[in-house]
């Protein structure tokens, strides 16, 4: 049975090629200028077709997940309390849409909503493939909320796209959040609109991205507007006059007891069974408070060597307070902020 059904394809393969692939083949020989200008005309009205919009091309598409990620990023340095504030409050709008979307559609499409301060593990794992991802340090400015969906062929009613949307739109803006992300998407082939700028005057970089960002505002189609440039940690930079040096005080010396200002010094060390106790002797509270364009108290005083001798505070040079420059990517030497 099998090689009588082997013949009976190999003679039907062999009619086909007798009887129209090589007629074709000959009047297309025959005629070998007209096929070729059909086939040039039959390329341009496929690329007519798609440049005009006829047929739409995208290059990557989004696959809808069954989850929607919303991560935050706040300024270096914001406590986490400041941070857990804000991620209540996008918790809360998830919920409120929830709600919205039960009283609507009559179904909950929401398995459950948990939320990381400190890290951006779903945005990472995104990045990644979904595959081993290794978490740094905690960071108290970063967060992210997550919201499992219900799988996509059981949720006919919302799609995670609208979700993310919706979500967006029930949050607003929050105060003081450098970059506001949210992905319906199962994987990210970057963003939809990336403008690098790149040059030496690193303010004029940013003027040119806020100007850009205000631009873009404009439209009401694009959100998420953002850019790499990250203000860092509020830092002090010191220095030392010449006339302290002649006393034998180094940058070193001033620096040691600028921080004992600040964080206190380690008088003692003790052992208490296993636990270790440590002993600080500090400036009281409200000395240590630290105004904007303050130091503390105790670093305005006298300045003191490794010998104990004293120096008047007017050795010291300190600058006004100022903020790190964390956030521009560096190429041969260039800063490079991105919108």
């Amino acid at each position: 049975m099998w090689f009588r059904l082997q013949r009976k394809i190999t003679a039907e393969l062999r009619w086909f090629i007798d009887s129209v692939y090589e007629p074709a083949l000959q009047i297309g020989l025959r005629w070998r200028y007209l096929t070729v200008a059909v086939g040039v005309a039959t390329l341009l009205v496929t690329l007519g077709l798609v440049s005009a919009g006829f047929v739409r091309f995208i290059f990557m598409p989004d696959i809808e997940a069954d989850f929607v990620i919303m991560s935050l990023t706040m300024p270096q340095g914001t406590p986490v309390e400041v941070t857990s504030l804000t991620v209540q409050h996008i918790e809360d709008s998830a919920e409120r849409l929830r709600q919205e979307i039960i009283d609507e559609f009559g179904s909950d499409v929401f398995v459950h909503t948990f939320a990381a301060i400190g890290a951006q593990p779903m945005q990472a794992a995104q990045r990644s493939g979904f595959g081993d991802v290794e978490i740094g340090g905690s960071t108290a400015h970063l967060a992210e909320v997550t919201v499992e969906l219900t799988p996509a062929e059981s949720r006919d009613t919302v799609s995670s796209e609208w979700v993310a949307n919706r979500w967006r739109d029930l949050t607003g803006t929050i105060p003081d959040a450098v970059r506001v992300n949210v992905t319906a998407s199962l994987f990210s082939v970057g963003d939809d609109i990336n403008v690098r700028f790149t040059g030496l005057d690193l303010d004029a970089l940013t003027a040119a991205a806020d100007m850009l960002k205000g631009r873009l505002e404009g439209y009401d189609s694009v959100y998420g507007i953002s850019d790499t440039f990250l203000e860092g940690k509020r830092e002090l930079k010191l220095d030392i006059k010449p006339q302290a040096e002649i006393l034998g005080l180094t940058l070193s010396d001033l620096g040691r007891q600028v921080r004992q200002a600040f964080y206190g010094e380690e008088a003692q060390r003790i052992q208490r069974g296993r636990d270790d106790v440590r002993v600080m002797v500090r400036y009281p509270e409200q000395q240590r408070a630290v105004e904007p364009e303050s130091m503390p108290t105790g670093a305005t005083g006298s300045i003191a060597d490794h010998r104990g001798v004293c120096a008047g505070p007017s050795t010291a040079c300190p600058s006004p307070w100022t903020r790190m420059r964390s956030g521009a990517t560096p190429s041969h030497g260039r800063p490079l902020p991105y919108a």
